[in-house]
């Protein structure tokens, strides 16, 4: 069975469509569901890996000086990610964030990572805890400062939810 991948073409006006390159990487499973958020200064492509057991959280960065970066894992939790979201702001830092499948429980979490241009990856962050399920993210960035919004169910009723980011 092959695996599916994936792919990105840059378009330059007057000039048209580049080649398509692979970004997920040795990818030995199935990536799925990409996401892209582009600026002024970089491109962030995010998408579910499987690895065997779980899909993961992946990303990888492009740059028109330097084409498509090697992709990075953002979340090594047990239990499978899903409902990715990526956003970029014009000094070229990002914010990804996504539901976690709580591996076997009833509860799913919101989680985070941060981008920082000329810095890279930070640790990923949990931003919903205790026993309740985490649903329908969003996101916003603007000048290194991100807010993510869900809501999480407690029958019979919803609660919003919001975490801030601060670089």
């Amino acid at each position: 069975d092959t695996p599916w991948n994936i792919w990105a073409a840059e378009y330059v006006p007057g000039s048209g469509w580049g080649a398509a390159v692979e970004i997920d990487g040795a990818n030995t499973g199935n990536s799925t569901n990409p996401v892209l958020a582009a600026g002024d200064v970089a491109t962030f492509a995010v998408w579910r890996s499987y690895s065997g057991s779980t899909y993961d959280v992946k990303a990888a960065r492009y740059t028109s000086a330097g084409g498509w970066e090697a992709p990075t894992t953002l979340d090594t939790q047990s239990g499978s990610a899903t409902g990715m979201l990526v956003e970029t702001d014009a000094a070229g830092n990002a914010v990804v964030t996504w539901r976690q499948d709580g591996a076997g429980t009833t509860t799913d979490h919101s989680w985070a990572a941060v981008y920082t241009n000329g810095v890279g990856w930070g640790t990923t962050t949990q931003l919903s805890s205790g026993s309740v399920t985490a649903q329908s993210q969003h996101l916003a960035i603007s000048g290194g400062k991100a807010v993510v919004v869900w809501h999480e169910y407690v029958s019979p009723n919803y609660t919003a939810k919001a975490s801030h980011y601060d670089a």
